[in-house]
């Protein structure tokens, strides 16, 4: 259950961190 936790959270971090990168190259357009 731990290791779970552990997966998702990093998952979470990856999805945050893309849409980040998304958004500076929506602002620079």
């Amino acid at each position: 259950m731990v290791i779970f936790s552990f997966i998702f959270a990093i998952c979470c971090a990856a999805i945050a961190e893309m849409v980040k990168i998304n958004n500076k190259i929506s602002l620079k357009k």
